[in-house]
This record gives structure tokens, sequence and C-alpha cells, in this order.
């Protein structure tokens, strides 16, 4: 086993505020948010996408296990889901739609699948799927462990 190289710790919030504060001058705020918006991961050797509306639509209509995790169920992802969503996370949705039109959609996860590196699977599943996560999570219903009450906020009826 290789190790790994040299450990890089990322900026801290505080440092990136000064230093976009700072860039920024009088321009847009943009550059503060820029500060803080994550970059899209790079996950086995390949750059993943923003996970869009239209990566969403593209996994519906692929019939797509995660999907269901957003109504709420649990799901079980296979070697071919991983594939899957990671061909659609690298693919621009409108391609995706034209090869599920033209029937290629198959014989393109595939491709994707090949010039992925497995040479760390669990981490770039566990990547992937977090990567997903935080996309999905505005619309999934809360995770409560169970016996435990959901918390009220002051800004919730329940006061």
């Amino acid at each position: 086993m290789v190790p790994p190289g040299p450990i890089v710790f990322p900026m801290s919030n505080l440092e990136k505020i000064a230093a976009a504060m700072e860039s920024a001058g009088s321009r847009t705020p943009g550059v503060v948010i820029d500060a803080f918006a994550q970059a899209c991961p790079e996950v086995f050797g390949l750059r993943l996408r923003k996970f869009s509306f239209g990566a969403f639509l593209a996994l519906e209509k692929l019939g797509h296990p995660f999907v269901a995790a957003v109504a709420g169920s649990k799901v079980e992802a296979t070697a071919h889901d991983i594939a899957t969503a990671l061909h659609v996370l690298v693919t621009p949705s409108a391609v995706i739609f034209q090869q599920i039109e033209a029937g290629t959609i198959r014989d393109a996860i595939m491709e994707t699948a090949d010039r992925a590196d497995l040479s760390n699977l669990a981490a770039g599943t566990d990547a992937l799927l977090a990567h997903i996560e935080r996309a999905l999570e505005p619309l999934m219903p809360m995770r409560v462990p169970e016996g435990a009450a959901q918390k009220k906020t002051a800004a919730s009826a329940g006061g």
C-alpha cells in the first residue's frame, strides 16, 4: 500500500471570510459566497458536477433507488447503482437524456465506469453518496432517531 501524500488542511472559515472580504472590496458579495461554496469533489478520479435538478430528473427517469430515498424509503445501492450515479454526476443532464432516448445509456454508464479509478472503492462510494445526500437533504424527510423528539425552534408554531 502506498502511503498517502502530504495532508493539506483547508483554510479555516474565519480565514475564508477574511480573504473573501478583502478580495471582494466593493464588488459583488458572490466572492464571499464562493469562499464557502463546496467545490465539487473528485470521486474515483472523476470530477463530479453539481447535483442539479436535471441530475435528479435523470436519476428519476432511470428508476434509480436514490430517488426512492427522497420519498423516505430506505435503499441499498448496488455497484451498478453507484456506476449509474457516477455517470449522471459527471455528464450534463441533456446528454444523459439524449443517451436514454438513443438507447445508449447502458454503454455510456459502462464507459464512465471504465474510466473510474477503483483504488479506494469504499472512500469513493462514501464521497459520491455524501455529494448526492447533501444535495437531496432539503427534499428528504427529517431523520429523527426512534424515541427522540424533534427539536422545535422559535420560528415554529410549537415555540
